[in-house]
């Protein structure tokens, strides 16, 4: 897996565990980041490329922009 989408996928696994805490301060800190972290995905847009990652990358930066 591509590193910058195991990164992705850390940070939001550790964005959801502060949610479950209520620590809302770290959320938007981790928020923050995992937007900036999303322009990097070339398959999204407004490049969309089709990358080795893109179906991983559509779906993970679906979910987290869901958040």
């Amino acid at each position: 897996m591509d590193p910058q989408l195991i990164e992705v996928s850390h940070l939001f696994e550790q964005f959801k565990a502060a949610f479950i805490r209520k620590d809302y301060d770290f959320c938007i800190n981790l928020l923050s980041q995992l937007k900036v972290l999303l322009t990097k995905f070339k398959s999204l847009p407004p490049l969309f490329e089709n990358t080795p990652n893109a179906v991983q990358e559509l779906i993970l930066a679906r979910i987290v922009s869901q958040h």
